[in-house]
């Protein structure tokens, strides 16, 4: 039993490995802003994302809501 457990267990871990590969992206994103400093509150800031592929899809959230 053991014979064959270890080899199983090296192979699905090899498996793993193999499907876990790094996203090779070449186009950077950047996000740009009209403020990133002395931002009072209510103040607008408008941000640019730019290089993004079209039709991307940008969630928002601000922590915190106050």
């Amino acid at each position: 039993m053991k014979k064959v457990t270890i080899p199983f267990l090296v192979l699905l871990a090899a498996i793993s490995f193999v499907a876990c590969k790094k996203d090779s992206m070449v186009n950077a994103v950047s996000l740009d802003a009209t403020k990133t400093s002395a931002i009072k509150k209510g103040e607008p800031v408008v941000f640019t994302l730019s290089g993004a592929p079209a039709g991307s899809t940008v969630n928002w959230s601000v922590t915190p809501t106050a």
